[in-house]
């Protein structure tokens, strides 16, 4: 990871969680309704890039 990317430095300045508990549980949510939303990738342009 290249210095200053850091998920804690970057995406989570900013927020207000009293403990890591708390932005762990945040993270999660996240990162669950994010998967539930995912869509399958269907148009590549790779010709021998095959999607299963």
């Amino acid at each position: 990871m290249r210095p200053g990317t850091e998920p804690s430095r970057t995406a989570l300045n900013g927020t207000d969680h009293r403990s890591h508990d708390e932005r762990n549980t945040a993270i999660g949510a996240y990162v669950r309704w994010h998967n539930a939303q995912a869509q399958p990738k269907t148009n590549s342009r790779s010709p021998w890039l095959v999607i299963r």
